[in-house]
């Protein structure tokens, strides 16, 4: 695991890499069980990540739907 970036410009590349790992994972799981207006949604939050406060609720929600996806998944 990577030491957390003590920069605030480095935490936002982090998390940016982050975010776009899960919009990858969305569009493997998008035909089984989501839609495309939900990953086109995930790619427009991209634009909207220019602080790490907007960041961090967003990766929560993100990470939210994903487990959803997964429970969902399993049933």
């Amino acid at each position: 695991m990577r030491p957390i970036p003590k920069s605030d410009e480095e935490r936002i590349l982090v998390m940016q890499e982050i975010v776009r790992s899960g919009i990858k994972k969305m569009y493997r799981v998008r035909s089984r069980f989501c839609e495309e207006d939900f990953t086109d949604h995930l790619k427009g939050i991209m634009n909207d990540l220019k602080d790490l406060h907007t960041m961090e609720q967003e990766l929560k929600k993100i990470r939210k739907m994903l487990n959803a996806m997964e429970a969902e998944r399993f049933r």
